[in-house]
Order: structure tokens, then sequence, then C-alpha cells
């Protein structure tokens, strides 16, 4: 069984649910059975890591939708789910995992494949509140300093926790950099920025149509302006912002427009030279702590990268009138993120 985290103070990431003990209750085969909206069994273990924090988030609005929103529970089933979960997330207090349905009374079952394709759904909150683990926010807090010599600017002694050893407590402003996500998905991004409704549960609008995600998917350095002028046109003649690529590699010539790109040999030390969910957290987390994020509307990865921005305090702080980057929590395209 894991151990409890309390909730974090001033943390960047939601406090608004009070983070307890995961349950696991396969130890004691004789209580009473444990009502619950939805078990989730695993068929098809559907993806990569960014699927299944997707399937996660997925499964836990299922199960508020079908049980009114009133004390509703989502058991995740089977032994790769045991693993997943507490290696990359901590404990929530709606999500128990299980080996079997022994110990639930499941009002619905559904497979994890299922759970994973119901692409309409709305899951921003929920994803919000999926907590990455706090030695993997502090890694990536290390690793953008310690490779990258980008550390959080200068604040007031009245906006830190003087009291916390956990770097995210100290962040009250994104850090001075532009992270870029390029996505080929296997030479697919361009099939998948036509459907109606993208594999990241994206459905294609006038501000943000198929045109304008092709061209994400051919993303390279030069490009950039056309997304945001505003900020690209300082970021690249006068080198005022760090820009960052994170990539899955998959069309070289394209990455090789950036002259700074992301090395997954660099979490090997955090995460072992195996660790695939771990390395790909750890990107997710510093994408999420950029002053401005380039993602890909067809990508999953950055459907959970605007769903952690959004739990930021300085994106939370909003005012009466928005604008539609603040609104995006600064994910460029602005209005494919809305």
């Amino acid at each position: 069984m894991m151990e409890a985290t309390d909730e974090l103070t001033n943390a960047s990431f939601p406090t608004d649910t009070t983070v307890k003990t995961l349950m696991n209750d396969d130890s004691n085969k004789n209580t009473t059975k444990k009502e619950v909206a939805l078990c989730m069994k695993r068929n098809f273990f559907f993806g990569r890591t960014s699927n299944r924090l997707l399937t996660i988030a997925r499964g836990l609005k299922m199960a508020r939708q079908l049980s009114g929103n009133h004390g509703a529970k989502l058991v995740l089933m089977a032994g790769k789910w045991f693993r997943f979960f507490p290696q990359i997330l901590e404990p929530h207090p709606d999500i128990y995992l299980a080996e079997d349905a022994t110990n639930y009374s499941c009002e619905h079952t559904m497979n994890d494949r299922d759970v994973y394709k119901s692409f309409e759904l709305d899951i921003g909150k929920e994803m919000r509140e999926l907590m990455p683990l706090r030695k993997l926010r502090q890694n990536a807090v290390e690793i953008l300093h310690n490779h990258f010599n980008i550390s959080p600017p200068t604040i007031s002694s009245e906006e830190v926790d003087a009291t916390s050893s956990d770097p995210f407590q100290q962040l009250q402003r994104p850090l001075p950099f532009i992270s870029v996500h390029r996505r080929w998905l296997e030479g697919q991004c361009g099939r998948y920025a036509n459907d109606s409704y993208t594999i990241a549960g994206r459905r294609t609008t006038n501000l943000c149509n198929t045109s304008l995600m092709n061209s994400i998917c051919e993303l390279s350095l030069s490009s950039l302006p056309f997304l945001a002028p505003k900020v690209f046109e300082r970021s690249l003649n006068n080198s005022e912002r760090t820009i960052i690529l994170f990539t899955d590699g998959q069309v070289p010539e394209k990455d090789g427009t950036f002259p700074i790109q992301y090395d997954t040999k660099i979490s090997v030390g955090t995460c072992g030279p195996r660790g695939g969910d771990c390395q790909m957290v750890l990107e997710i987390i510093m994408m999420t702590l950029s002053e401005y994020h380039v993602g890909n509307p067809v990508s999953t990865v950055d459907t959970i990268v605007q769903g952690w921005r959004g739990s930021l305090p300085w994106w939370q702080t909003l005012g009466d009138e928005p604008t539609q980057d603040h609104a995006a929590a600064g994910m460029i395209p602005s209005g494919c993120f809305l």
C-alpha cells in the first residue's frame, strides 16, 4: 500500500482535492463490499503513457457521470494498473486499485479500451486532479535548472512557502522558457487531424480547423511566428526566451531546425534505462511549467499538458475578462486549447 500524502500547501498542482491513501482492499476479503460507480477491467491496457493517463481521467469522469457526482468511485482492476498508477501518480480519493471486484459492488463495469475511446468526454477537471508524484515534480524542476540553466523567476518572500523543500511550492509563476512538442504519430498526424474527433478528444472548430492542425504536424522553428506572432517574433529574433523542443524524433529534418532539444537520456538517472513511463511524465511536467507551450492538438500528450497547466495558480487567476491566451493556459495555438 502506498503511503498517504498530505495536501500540498500552495503547491502548483491541485490542492482542492485532499489526497488520501490509495485503497487496496484485497487483503480484507471479508469486509462489506464498497459501492462504486464504475469498475474498469483490463482488456487491452491501451496505448502508451499518455493514453493510459487519459484512460484514468476518462474513467473517473464516467464514474462521476454514472453516479450523478454523488460518492462516485472508480476501481482500476488488474496487475498492470497496480504497477502503472503508483509509479506515476499520487493517490486519489476517488480511485481504488484492486486485483478483481471481490470487495466491490460495481454499478457498472467496462473494459479500459472502451473507456479510452470515449473521446467526446470533457476531462479537464479530472486531468487537473491527477497529480504526478512529488519526486517527479521535483526532478523536472531540477533537470530544467541543471541541464538548461532555467531557474524560477525571482519572487518576493511573501509568495514563497519557505518551510517547504518541494520546488513546486515555491513556483508562483511559469518558468522563463517556451516548450514545443513535435509529434508525427508514426506518420498518422495528418490523418488524425482530419477526424471529427481526434484521438486526443478534440473536435475541430473555426478556431482550430484541420488546416491549422495539419500545419502543426509539419512544425519547424521558422513556422512558429505564424502560430503566435506576438510571442515568437521577439523570441526568435532576440533570443528573449529559451525554446526547448520535445519530440518523438520521427522527422529529424524538422527537429533539426530547433537548436535546443530535450534528450531522454537526461532522465536515465531519475527513471533508469527502461523507465519509459517515468521519462514521458517528466517531459510532460516540464512542458507544463513553461511560460508558453506549443502543442499538437491531435496528441494525447498535449491534452495532459493542457490539463496540468490549467491547475497551476498563475493560469487560474483569470480576472473578469481573461484573454484567449490566458484562458488556454498559455497553450499555442490558443484556439485549439480553449
